[in-house]
Order: structure tokens, then sequence, then C-alpha cells
């Protein structure tokens, strides 16, 4: 592992550590900067055949107003992983504290894509293609992303393990509680724009992938505008509780509407529970469209 500890400013990550081009590190942390961007441009990172599969690529603590730049990881053969090939996927980036995000980044064949578990972290411009679990994870107030493209999902345990209840989402959305108590919790200020999740069994006809869902919790003062989901899941967009939504030129169908038809869902009927509230929409499409 290579650390960049207590930096600030504009830092080229391949020049600070000194590597060649055919160098190739393990993890990078990046550890009590701030108002850093970072530069991973020209970065090589080794692969999970290497015994680094349980570690992310770059992982981010307790830093504030950071922001990674330029991370390009990719494995074009992902496509024809067998299922232990995906145990062994990389993750991308963790995020672990206020006000840090991520700019122009492109992750390919990975476990997790990015994973934002503090408030107020932004993404603009990242793709993550071919992922084994969530491209996208959320447990953070006042998160901003903007043009970001998700999808082609893939399985990593053995098909003896498969059921129907497995499955990984484009965007997970969740607060960080207790599952006794999530009903509770609550994601405020989420903002997402411009955003493409698609999924098709022609990618992986073992699972299928939810679309954007949080169906633990509740999702307060949020906006989406122009999210395209395109799964051939059921669950394309759902949200267990929502008060003060908007939803505009929000479009969710499926890939494969002869087999299955993807729905937007606002609302459940699950225990403790309230009735949403203030929930707008404006061209607004989906197969299936109910607000519980």
């Amino acid at each position: 592992m290579l650390i960049i500890r207590g930096e600030s400013g504009y830092i080229p990550v391949a020049d600070y550590f000194d590597l060649s081009e055919e160098s190739e590190v393990s993890t990078i942390l990046i550890a009590d900067c701030s108002n850093a961007e970072l530069d991973f441009a020209g970065v090589r990172f080794a692969d999970g055949s290497m015994g680094c599969h349980a570690r992310a690529l770059v992982e981010e603590s307790e830093s504030t107003d950071c922001t990674i730049s330029n991370l390009n990881y990719q494995k074009e053969v992902y496509w024809s992983w067998n299922w232990q090939e995906w145990s062994n996927a990389r993750d991308g980036v963790v995020l672990h504290s206020e006000g840090n995000g991520l700019k122009d980044c492109f992750l390919q064949g990975v476990g997790f894509g990015v994973r934002a578990l503090s408030h107020q972290n932004h993404i603009r411009n990242l793709t993550v293609q071919g992922h084994a679990t969530d491209a996208l994870r959320i447990t953070g107030n006042d998160f901003y992303g903007e043009n970001i493209s998700l999808g082609e999902c893939y399985w990593n345990v053995s098909p003896e393990c498969l059921c129907d209840a497995e499955h990984a989402d484009g965007i997970h959305i969740h607060p960080l509680l207790p599952p006794e108590e999530q009903h509770k919790g609550v994601i405020s200020g989420l903002k997402l724009k411009d955003v493409i999740i698609h999924n098709r069994q022609d990618f992986n006809t073992q699972r299928w992938m939810h679309g954007l869902q949080l169906t633990d919790g509740q999702l307060h003062n949020s906006r989406l505008e122009n999210v395209r989901i395109e799964t051939d899941n059921s669950n394309g967009l759902v949200i267990a509780e929502a008060h003060n939504l908007e939803l505009e030129d929000v479009h969710v169908h499926s890939p494969n509407p002869e087999e299955v038809e993807s729905q937007i869902c606002i609302g459940t009927r699950k225990p403790n529970y309230n009735k949403s509230s203030n929930v707008w929409t404006r061209r607004v499409t989906a197969d299936r469209w109910g607000i519980v």
C-alpha cells in the first residue's frame, strides 16, 4: 500500500511516488489531506490475481474537500470471466469522509464500483462498466452526481449459491443504521443529473441487476434529472418512502419487456413506513409506474 498523507493542492500521483510506466501498485490510501486534487493519470493498479482483491484501488480516510481525478482501471476481458475470476475482482474507490469526490474516472471489471459513505460526496464524469456488486453505493446526505454511466453486472459466486434474492444495484442508497432502525433513517439532499444505468441478461444469464433503489430508509428533499434506467429487472427505480422528491426526465424501461417490465415505485408495504408526500414528476415514463 502507498499512502498520501497530509497533502493539499494539486498532486500528480504518478510523479508523487515516482512511478514508471511499468509500475503497478496495489492500493493507494489518501489520509489526512485537505483541499487536494489527486490526479491519477498514468497510475497502474495490480489486478486481483496478485492477492490484493480484498482492497479497493483507492481509499480515502479522514480527508476533506479532496477530489480524485483521472483514475483509469480497465480489464477489457471481464465479459469472459468465470465466477472465480469475478470473486477476485478489485473494488474501485471508497470515500469515508465529508466533502470528497471523483471526477473523470473510468472503472472496468470491478467488484464494487464506488462507495460514497459520507456527506457532501460528489461525482462528476464516472463510468463503471462491468461490476459484480453495486456500481455506486450512497449512504450520506447532500450527495451530488452528474454524468454517470453504470452497467453490465456480473455474478461473483458459484452457480450453486444463486437464488432469486441475490442481486446487485446500479445505485444503492441507504442510511447507515442497524436493520431494525433503518426505517427511521433519512437520506437528504440527493441530486443526480445525467445518469444512465443499463443491464441486460445478454451480459449475464445468471443474474439481474436492480436499477436505483432505496428500499430501507427515507429519501427527503432530493432531485433526479435526466436519469435513464434500462435493466431487465422489475425493480427499476424503487424508493421505500419519499418526501419532497422531484423527478424530471426520468425513464425506466426493460430492454426485454416481453420477459419482464421495469417499474418506478415510490412507497412500500413494509411495516413502520409512512405514505410518501410531495413527489413531483415531469416527463417520467416506465413500463410500470405507481406510488404506493
